[in-house]
This record gives C-alpha cells, structure tokens and sequence, in this order.
C-alpha cells in the first residue's frame, strides 16, 4: 500500500527588531482601500525598498536553504496598516510553486486581527486552518496560492509589510 501526504510550508520566525526601521515603516503614507489601509498600489520608496530586503534577507536565505533552494526574488513589496474593524477578506497571490509571500509585524497586540490560513483549496473544502497572531517583529512566509485572510481588528496597532517572493 502507498501512502501519501500533501502539505504546504508555513515559516514562522521572531527577527531582531530595530526600532528606527519600524518607526520609518510607521510613517509611510497609506491610501485607505476598502476595508484597510495600504500602499499596494503605490509606488514605495526604492530606498524603502532596499532597507526591507536587507532587513529580511538573512531569514530569507534561511528558507531558501530549507526549500532546497539557493536564493530568492522579491517581486513585490507593500506595507498595511489596521485600525478599529478593518480586516483583509479571504484571497490568495501567486499561484506558481515556488512563489511564496510574507508578512513582517511591524506592530499589533492581542486585540489585533489575526492572519488565518486554510489548506488549498478551501473554502470548497475545508480541512485545516492554522491562525497566527501578530507580534512586533514576527514573520510569516507562506505557499502564496494558501487562501489566508486577516480577522477585523479591535484596535489602531495592527502595521505589516507584506509581499511576494520567489525562490530560486
């Protein structure tokens, strides 16, 4: 008899976290787009740009060697921030296999919304969900095609820099 197991990868890290990098972050203009305010269609600063790859490309090596890969590729990069009730609704990014994205918490608390992700395939089938609460410094790298949504917020706190990636 063969036995097989289907499983996405889902990274999950506390990184150093550096107080003037995260005050910057805080300080980006956002537009408010329907149920939260973001810069994805904004272009960021490449200054901006080159200061969040430096800041995460330590841990992302770290994947890339664990996925058996030798480096990575951001694609895109935005920041979004939360305020009292806003929420991302249920999506998915990239649906390549070896495109991945990211969540970095610049800031949240216990009352800010989690990231909720689901197997694939879901919400036509429903088989396991996996919540993470944000913490300052926290970061997610996930398969981007996992349906994942952020819950409505309870307070003001809730700033990520989320994005793609592709390993290479």
């Amino acid at each position: 008899m063969n036995h097989y197991f289907f499983q996405q990868n889902i990274f999950e890290d506390s990184l150093a976290i550096n107080p003037l990098f995260f005050k910057k972050i805080k300080k980006v203009k956002l537009q408010k787009h329907k149920e939260v305010q973001t810069s994805f269609w904004q272009l960021l600063d490449p200054d901006l740009i080159n200061e969040i790859n430096e800041y995460l490309r330590f841990y992302f090596l770290n994947i890339a060697k664990e996925l058996g890969k030798k480096d990575y590729k951001i694609e895109s990069t935005w920041i979004q921030k939360y305020n009292v009730g806003d929420y991302h609704n249920l999506h998915l990014h990239e649906k390549d296999k070896n495109s991945y994205s990211f969540i970095l918490y610049i800031d949240g608390s216990p009352k800010s919304g989690t990231t909720r992700f689901f197997n694939l395939g879901y919400p036509y089938i429903s088989l396991y969900e996996l919540e993470i609460k944000p913490q300052k410094g926290k970061c997610v790298v996930f398969l981007g095609c996992l349906p994942h949504e952020s819950t409505p917020s309870k307070d003001n706190k809730k700033t990520i820099i989320s994005g793609n990636i592709k390993f290479v």
